[in-house]
C-alpha cells in the first residue's frame, strides 16, 4: 500500500467537498454538537472557498492505492487552510504525509513557522506533528459558535 501526494486539480473539488463533509459528520460529533456540525457543513458547501482552493493555495491531494484519501492546502505561504483525511484512511499515515509535504515546501520557501486553525477533533493529531496551541478561536458560522484552536509549529 502506498501514499502518493500530488497537486490538486479543479476536477478534484467535488470529491474533496464530499470527503470534508463525510469526515466532519463521521468524526467530529464527540467534539461538536449537531447544530455546529450542520453550520460547519453548510459553510463547506459554499462554492467561494473552493473556487480559491486550487487557484490561490498550494493544494495537495493524497491518493492511497489510487483512491483519494485526503487533502490539504497552504494559504499565504504559512497557513494550513485545509487538512482532511477520509475516515476509511485514518490511521494509515495519510494526514502525516500531507502535513509533512506542506512543511517541506514551506521550509524550502524560507518559511520559519506554519499556522493552523484546528478543530477540537484534530488537536491531538496536530500536537503529535509538533504544533503548539496558541489560543482558542470563537468563530460565528451561520449564526452558530464553533470553537477551534490557533496553533503553530516552528520549522527547523
Amino acid at each position: 500500500m502506498s501514499i502518493h501526494i500530488r497537486a490538486a486539480e479543479p476536477d478534484d473539488v467535488p470529491t474533496l467537498r464530499r470527503l470534508l463533509i463525510s469526515t466532519v459528520k463521521s468524526h467530529c460529533s464527540e467534539d461538536y454538537d449537531a447544530r455546529q456540525i450542520a453550520a460547519w457543513i453548510a459553510s463547506a458547501e459554499s462554492p467561494e472557498p473552493w473556487a480559491r482552493f486550487v487557484s490561490e493555495q498550494l493544494a495537495l491531494v493524497a491518493e492511497y492505492d489510487g483512491e483519494i484519501a485526503g487533502f490539504t492546502s497552504l494559504a499565504e505561504g504559512d497557513f494550513v487552510y485545509f487538512l482532511y483525511v477520509h475516515s476509511d484512511f485514518m490511521g494509515l499515515g495519510v494526514g502525516r504525509h500531507l502535513l509533512q509535504t506542506l512543511m517541506d515546501v514551506a521550509r524550502t520557501n524560507g518559511v520559519s513557522e506554519l499556522y493552523a486553525h484546528v478543530s477540537k477533533t484534530a488537536l491531538g493529531f496536530f500536537r503529535r506533528q509538533g504544533f503548539e496551541r496558541i489560543c482558542d478561536n470563537h468563530n460565528l458560522i451561520n449564526g452558530v459558535e464553533i470553537v477551534n484552536h490557533q496553533m503553530r509549529v516552528r520549522l527547523a
